[in-house]
C-alpha cells in the first residue's frame, strides 16, 4: 500500500497557544461579512458560529432563498482562524500534488464547494495519476455541499468513512493511495421538493412520503455525524444582535484552549469525552433526560456533550455548565422533528381555509 507519510501530521502542537490568527487578507470578504444583515438570523448566526469555533459538522435546511448559502459562504471562512504553520505546510503539499499550487493564501483554511454535479471520483480523488479529491484539498478546513439533496447518493455515502478516520483509501488495480481527509463538513439544502416544508407564511403541499423521499440521501448514519442543525428562517421577533467581531473573539478563546489541549471538540475520543466532558449531578440528569427524550444514538449524544464543550470554550471554560447542555441540546436536535408538526398545522389550516371558500364559492 502506498501511503502520502508526508501528508500526516500529528495533533495541533503550538508554542504559544495565544497564537489565534484571523485571515483579513481579502478586504472585500470581510467586508462582506461585517456588513453583512443577520437580523432574525441570531439562531443561525449563532450555530455557525458554534460550529466553527469546534470544528463541528453543519447541516442548515430551510426555503429557497431563506440565506443558508449566503450566510455558510460569507461567514464560515472569515470565521474560522488561520491554519497553523504545520497545518498550512500539508495543505501547500496537497495542493502541489493536485496541481493547485499557489491558489489562495498559505495559511488560509481551505473552503471547498463542488457542484452539485460533481462525480464520485471527483469528490473522493481517483483517475489516471490518483489525484486527491475534493475531500482532501479540504483537509483542515471546510467542505461547503450545497443544495446537498442534488447530490448523487453514491458520493453522499462516499462521505461517511472520511468523516470517521479522517482519510481516504484509493484503489487502482492493485496499489492503493492514502489521502487525508480531515475536514468540517457543511451542509445546506431544502426541506422537500417545494421547499416550503416547515417554512412560516407558506404552504407545502407535499406528503409526509415524498418528504421522506426527498430527504432520503441524507441517510441517519451521515445525519449522526452532523453535530449541529439548524432551520434557518427570518425570525422578525428575534431582537438579539449578533456582532460579527464579538463572535470572532468567541471562537478564538475556544481556539486557543482547543490547540492548548491538543484536539478539537469535534475530533474528541470516547476516552478524551470522559475527561473532558465532566458532568456535575444536576447537569448530567438533565443530559440523560434529553437523550432519553429524543431517543438519541450513541452518536448523537456524544455530540451534544462535544458541542456543550464548545460553549463552555468559547466562553473561556473548560468545565460543562448546566447551561451549556442546554444550549447544545437545542443546537444538536433534528431540524425536521418541529418542522413537520408546524407543517402539519399550516396544511390544516390551509385545507380549512380552502373548505370555507369552497362553501362561500356555493353559497354564491
Amino acid at each position: 500500500m502506498e501511503v502520502f507519510e508526508r501528508f500526516v501530521e500529528n495533533k495541533i502542537e503550538q508554542e504559544n497557544p495565544l497564537d489565534v490568527v484571523f485571515n483579513d487578507e481579502n478586504k472585500e470578504s470581510l467586508d462582506t461579512a461585517r456588513n453583512l444583515d443577520v437580523k432574525g438570523f441570531y439562531q443561525s448566526c449563532h450555530a455557525l458560529e458554534v460550529a466553527v469555533a469546534g470544528k463541528h459538522n453543519l447541516y442548515f435546511s430551510g426555503a429557497p432563498g431563506c440565506g443558508k448559502t449566503r450566510l455558510i459562504t460569507a461567514l464560515a471562512p472569515t470565521l474560522t482562524p488561520d491554519l497553523t504553520d504545520d497545518e498550512a505546510n500539508v495543505k501547500s503539499r496537497i495542493n502541489s500534488t493536485a496541481g493547485l499550487s499557489g491558489i489562495n493564501s498559505k495559511n488560509k483554511i481551505p473552503f471547498r464547494m463542488p457542484h452539485q454535479t460533481a462525480s464520485f471520483e471527483g469528490i473522493a480523488g481517483g483517475g489516471a495519476e490518483c489525484r486527491p479529491g475534493e475531500i482532501t484539498l479540504a483537509h483542515n478546513g471546510i467542505l461547503f455541499l450545497d443544495e446537498v439533496n442534488e447530490f448523487r447518493s453514491s458520493v453522499l455515502s462516499l462521505l461517511r468513512a472520511p468523516l470517521e478516520t479522517k482519510k481516504i483509501e484509493l484503489s487502482r488495480g492493485v496499489e492503493k493511495t492514502v489521502y487525508p481527509a480531515k475536514f468540517q463538513l457543511m451542509m445546506a439544502g431544502n426541506a422537500c421538493a417545494c421547499g416550503n416544508f416547515g417554512s412560516a407564511g407558506r404552504i407545502c403541499l407535499c406528503s409526509g412520503k415524498s418528504v421522506e423521499m426527498y430527504n432520503k440521501k441524507l441517510y441517519p448514519p451521515l445525519m449522526d455525524r452532523i453535530e449541529i442543525k439548524d432551520f434557518v428562517e427570518k425570525d422578525e421577533n428575534d431582537k438579539r444582535i449578533w456582532n460579527f467581531d464579538e463572535a470572532r473573539s468567541r471562537i478564538k478563546k475556544a481556539y486557543e484552549i482547543q490547540r492548548r489541549r491538543g484536539v478539537f471538540n469535534a475530533d474528541l475520543t470516547s476516552l478524551e469525552i470522559r475527561v473532558f466532558c465532566k458532568l456535575d449531578e444536576k447537569t448530567e440528569n438533565f443530559f440523560e433526560d434529553s437523550v432519553r427524550k429524543e431517543g438519541y444514538s450513541p452518536n448523537n449524544a456524544v455530540n451534544l456533550l462535544k458541542v456543550s464543550l464548545t460553549l463552555a470554550n468559547m466562553d473561556g471554560r473548560e468545565s460543562i455548565r448546566l447551561q451549556d447542555v442546554k444550549d447544545a441540546y437545542k443546537l444538536t436536535l433534528p431540524v425536521m422533528t418541529e418542522n413537520l408538526r408546524l407543517n402539519k398545522d399550516k396544511k390544516k389550516s390551509f385545507e380549512n381555509n380552502k373548505s370555507k371558500e369552497a362553501e362561500i364559492e356555493r353559497g354564491r
